[in-house]
């Protein structure tokens, strides 16, 4: 499958970002689960991949939309 765009979730001084994959980040979170849920909506929209990270930064999950 062919993603428009890749969205990652990751950590970053202690908050977590929405970053398109070679782009500044699109958002700064302060808690995991707002920048999943903000990353859902823009990877739903544009038909994109989105990969979650964990604490220490390795890849925790990948989903398609």
């Amino acid at each position: 499958m062919v993603h428009s765009a890749v969205y990652h979730v990751a950590p970053r001084m202690a908050r977590w970002t929405v970053e398109r994959e070679g782009g500044d980040p699109a958002a700064i979170c302060d808690d995991k689960a707002s920048a999943v849920r903000l990353a859902q909506e823009l990877a739903r929209t544009r038909h994109a991949l989105l990969v979650l990270h964990r604490d220490d930064g390795s890849v925790h999950a990948e989903h398609h939309y």
